[in-house]
This record gives structure tokens, C-alpha cells and sequence, in this order.
């Protein structure tokens, strides 16, 4: 039994009672009304439709579309006779029948060699005993006596009838120590230059002029390109 099981007083708590205020404190007796702000204070104004700018009118180009290319304004069609067809040369074999003797036949020289001899089987594996599903731990296991702990706490405790003090050992105990003033530090005052501000600035003090050509394309220009094509 420990010293907090043997010392323990239990109190009596009353459970917290709800701040919330009921339900009925802001309720009226007026019946409910249709009119809200909204639509007592509404004020219909007049709707404009936003302008629309609207779209020009396709105009289709006058005059006949020119379709001619440069492939076919120079385009000049040639006469070509067609191919004739070639018969392939005839092969002749011999018709007489071959009458040989390969190598394989002529030079082979059989062996004088024992019949092959299967191996003997090998022994049978003795038979298991039979599997009876059961592990080891099951078979194996040797259960032991062990009695059931007791318990140290006591049957009866001593109830308290008396209200909680809420007296800590962190209350009964405080020492209130003096504690100093603070010094209360006062921020630097800024003090704004009466010079009068002046517009030169590094960019126009050190401001150099450059000297630049101007650029020059390199692509040919439309109207030696319309020539080529024409």
C-alpha cells in the first residue's frame, strides 16, 4: 500500500455548471416580419446595358484568286515510251541422276565401344512418421503453477463529507519576492537633414554616353523575291 493510497481523502465535486446564458434572454413576443434591412432601404436604379462595340463587316476581295504556281507555269511534260518487259535467261540442269558418295558415308569408321548401362536407382527415402499438425510449442509446452497477483488496494476507503479547500503547497508556500522598477528605454529620435535634396543622382553623375551603330538586317528585302519568282 503506498503512502497516496493510505493518505487519499475523496471529495465531494459538484459538476460545473454551464455559463452559457439561456435561450430565451433576447427573445420577443412580436410575431415574424417579412421586412429586413434589404428591402426597406433598397433602391431600384436604373440599368444601363454595357455598350458593345460592334464587329466590322467582312468585305470578300474582288477579282479572280490567282491559283497558277511556279511548278506549273514551267512545267514542260515529256514523252516517254513504256518499259518493255525482259523474259529472265532459261537454266539447264543435268537430267541424269547423281550417283555419289558423300564423306560422311565414305570416311566413316565405327567404333568398337561397350553398351551404355543405365545407373542404378538410387534407395527409396525411409517413410515419415505422419504429420499430425501439432507445433512444437503446443507439444513441447509445460505449464506452470503461477497464482494470480493480489491486489494492495484497500476494500474500504475514507470519505471526506467536507467541501475542497483548493489550499496547494504552491499557495501555502509562495514568498512574493520585491522586484525592481524597470527602466523604461527610450527610443532615438530621428533627425531629419534640412538640406535641400538635390537631383543628381549616381545614374546622372556617372552617366556616359556610348557610341552605337545602327543595326543592319540581314534578310532580302520582298522585292527581290517577288523577281525571283516571276
Amino acid at each position: 500500500m503506498s503512502e497516496y493510497t493510505a493518505q487519499y481523502h475523496p471529495q465531494c465535486l459538484q459538476p460545473n455548471k454551464p455559463i452559457i446564458p439561456a435561450s430565451n434572454l433576447f427573445a420577443s413576443g412580436d410575431p415574424i416580419s417579412n421586412k429586413t434591412t434589404n428591402r426597406n432601404d433598397y433602391v431600384q436604379y436604373p440599368y444601363e446595358e454595357p455598350y458593345v462595340h460592334p464587329p466590322v463587316p467582312y468585305k470578300a476581295p474582288e477579282g479572280k484568286m490567282e491559283d497558277t504556281t511556279l511548278y506549273r507555269n514551267e512545267y514542260t511534260p515529256k514523252i516517254c515510251a513504256p518499259p518493255q518487259p525482259v523474259k529472265p535467261p532459261e537454266r539447264r540442269g543435268c537430267s541424269a541422276k547423281f550417283d555419289g558418295l558423300p564423306t560422311y558415308r565414305a570416311d566413316y569408321r565405327p567404333w568398337d565401344l561397350p553398351p551404355i548401362v543405365p545407373d542404378k536407382r538410387k534407395q527409396d527415402r525411409p517413410l515419415l512418421p505422419k504429420f499430425n499438425a501439432e507445433p512444437t510449442y503446443r507439444s513441447e509446452y509445460i505449464p506452470k503453477c503461477i497464482e494470480k497477483p493480489t491486489s494492495y488496494k484497500p476494500q474500504e476507503l475514507p470519505k471526506v463529507h467536507e467541501p475542497f479547500k483548493g489550499d496547494t503547497m504552491y499557495r501555502t508556500e509562495f514568498v512574493p519576492l520585491p522586484l525592481e522598477p524597470q527602466t523604461v528605454i527610450k527610443p532615438a529620435t530621428y533627425s531629419r537633414s534640412r538640406a535641400p535634396f538635390e537631383t543628381l543622382t549616381t545614374n546622372r553623375k556617372d552617366y556616359t554616353p556610348k557610341e552605337y551603330c545602327n543595326f543592319i538586317t540581314f534578310f532580302p528585302s520582298c522585292r527581290n523575291m517577288l523577281l525571283s519568282v516571276v
